[in-house]
């Protein structure tokens, strides 16, 4: 979306005392074609200084809670939603669903339009982006490195939320709810929560890292691979 900030956004609220201002965006052909470079840095183009600061991004910045709540919502999505295997499968979704009519929209258009290489072309860029995505976040926002965050319950008794997100079959990209790990960053505190199911209770974290063995939550800080088991019994 190079056309954006200045396009294609919004922002709303519900008309009461206390309607919560919200934001939006919309029109995102970019993102698939030529025009939207998976290279292209859209980060450092709304940033202060760059070639489209965005006004409201920047006045969110200065909130000392929102950018690590900003990276770790990135780093829960990386491993979730914009998994690259999950966003393939949703590209080839549509792709089942629209390719039946291609034939009567170029015959009523005569565009002629090259849909097989667009096609591959598309593919292409969700294949690179993962890793250009990581490249920039950790340039724009001057981060020291990653380190892999590991964890691992038993889903029938419990389960780990991560920040805001959590893991747990319904999230996109889990394949396993018992043992899930995700890149994380260097010094950025992430909040841990172990969340009993019915008829049980937290009981204590197993790790390799120091913590509160017996807090059900914890706030992490680390540059080291960490490794957090969660422990249920039954009450």
């Amino acid at each position: 979306k190079r056309d954006w900030p200045g396009h294609n956004e919004g922002e709303w609220r519900v008309r009461s005392s206390d309607g919560k201002w919200r934001w939006f965006q919309f029109d995102m052909d970019h993102g698939l074609s030529s025009h939207g470079r998976p290279s292209y840095d859209m980060l450092a183009q709304i940033l202060e200084g760059g070639a489209a600061p965005h006004p409201l991004f920047i006045e969110w910045l200065k909130n000392i809670d929102f950018r690590p709540q900003c990276i770790n919502t990135y780093a829960a999505y990386r491993t979730s939603y914009f998994l690259t295997s999950g966003e393939l499968d949703h590209f080839q979704d549509i792709l089942n669903e629209i390719e039946p009519y291609m034939p009567e929209y170029q015959d009523r258009w005569q565009l002629n339009q090259a849909w097989e290489d667009d096609k591959e072309f598309a593919l292409s860029i969700i294949d690179r982006r993962a890793g250009l995505r990581l490249a920039q976040l950790i340039k724009n926002f001057n981060i020291e490195g990653t380190y892999q965050l590991s964890l691992h319950t038993d889903p029938s008794q419990g389960s780990i939320k991560v920040n805001s997100i959590l893991i747990d079959g319904d999230l996109p990209g889990v394949t396993d709810p018992a043992s899930w790990s995700g890149l994380y960053f260097d010094n950025i505190p992430v909040n841990i929560s172990a969340i009993s199911l019915a008829g049980y209770t937290f009981d204590h974290w197993e790790s390799n890292v120091e913590i509160d063995a017996f807090s059900s939550e914890l706030v992490l800080h680390s540059q080291d691979d960490v490794n957090l088991t969660a422990v249920f019994v039954k009450k």
